[in-house]
């Protein structure tokens, strides 16, 4: 197993800032919150369950919380299977981190730039969750870099976490 370090996480965001538009510190932070919030581990996997059904219907793995669906997308990356893939993502800190400044890209683009919305859609596209995540990413944030932490202000100007 290959553990996450504060290196892999500084080169993620270095790696990752050009296609974000963010300077890399902004992407960094970005990171490091969505890994407070996530509090996964190198080598293990985290079932979801229906609701209603109680049936997993798939993992969330690694530091990041790189969830199963994923598997197929990643699988055409790496040239392997989606099961080969996961477990590559599972069992090394580093490329799970990676994975995960890959998954902000495309949650920026199917936000259509904005960096809060692609934030929450880490989590879920779904308005009341992405919205309550979106709300866990900026408490995260000021518990790990104070109230001199850049806000991820919404598309319509008003803070996460604030009285709306």
């Amino acid at each position: 197993m290959v553990p996450l370090t504060a290196a892999c996480i500084a080169a993620v965001a270095f790696t990752y800032a050009p296609l974000l538009g963010d300077p890399p510190s902004l992407v960094e932070q970005d990171l490091y919150t969505l890994f407070g919030a996530e509090r996964g581990r190198v080598g293990e996997c985290v079932p979801n369950k229906d609701r209603k059904t109680g049936k997993i219907t798939s993992w969330d793995c690694g530091p990041f919380q790189i969830n199963t669906g994923n598997g197929p997308a990643l699988a055409r990356l790496f040239g392997t299977t989606p099961e080969e893939a996961m477990r590559r993502v599972t069992n090394d800190g580093c490329l799970n981190a990676h994975v995960a400044g890959w998954l902000l890209v495309e949650k920026r683009r199917a936000a259509k730039g904005d960096r809060h919305d692609a934030l929450g859609r880490y989590n879920s596209a779904t308005p009341g969750i992405k919205e309550a995540y979106q709300d866990l990413l900026e408490r995260r944030r000021r518990q790990l870099f104070g109230d001199a932490a850049i806000p991820a202000a919404r598309a319509d100007g008003t803070t996460p976490g604030a009285a709306r």
